[in-house]
């Protein structure tokens, strides 16, 4: 097992306060590299950092023969046993749930395929569908975050994280998480979530006790 982690902050400082923790640490730059010409380097979109960054860790776990990454997003609050929980599962891609924001009326980040055929759709859910989706049980789902998804080599192996649509266009407001259940879908792969494992989502205050130059 090896923990690596992905920093995408302007300069090297919180890079180097994960490190007092003794593990792998990579740092992913948010600007382009400076153009001739050019006095400053522009910013990244958003969406092609994030991207960056999951496809460190993709190759990292691809070049070095891992049977899994459990990927883990920032302002997840996993416990101890999620890990285990989802392994024991045995599925190719599993998830844990999270709502989307800090307000406990939100919905699941989560949606699902209804119909058939041609007919097929899909949605998020409404909180109070929500209450009744939750039973503890496992689900197929047509797509949810990977804030805690558990993804097995194989797919890693074939898949790689784009922040593009499939005519090579960004959209500012589609992450990687979109598009990666996106292609299990087109590869008929099937995606899980446990409905037993609901984690705290402090999306975006989890670095407000943080005082870092950036």
């Amino acid at each position: 097992m090896c923990i690596m982690m992905v920093d995408n902050s302007n300069n090297n400082a919180y890079k180097k306060y994960l490190e007092t923790f003794d593990i792998k640490v990579h740092h992913v730059n948010p600007k382009h590299p400076l153009q001739k010409g050019q006095k400053n380097r522009q910013y990244k979109p958003l969406v092609q950092v994030v991207c960056e960054s999951h496809n460190i860790l993709r190759e990292y776990a691809v070049e070095n023969g891992y049977d899994f990454i459990f990927h883990v997003e920032s302002d997840v609050m996993v416990m101890p046993n999620t890990l285990n929980e989802l392994l024991s599962h045995k599925k190719k891609v599993v998830s844990a749930m999270y709502f989307h924001g800090n307000d406990s009326n939100t919905n699941l980040l989560l949606q699902e395929q209804e119909g058939w055929g041609m007919d097929r759709k899909v949605r998020r859910k409404t909180f109070e569908e929500t209450v009744c989706f939750i039973d503890g049980n496992v689900k197929k789902i047509h797509a949810c975050g990977i804030g805690a998804a558990l993804i097995h080599k194989s797919i890693l192996k074939d898949i790689e994280f784009r922040f593009t649509d499939i005519h090579g266009r960004i959209d500012r407001e589609t992450y990687p998480d979109s598009y990666f259940y996106e292609d299990l879908a087109r590869d008929e792969i099937d995606a899980w979530v446990d409905t037993s494992i609901i984690l705290e989502h402090k999306s975006q205050d989890w670095a407000i006790n943080l005082d870092f130059h950036r």
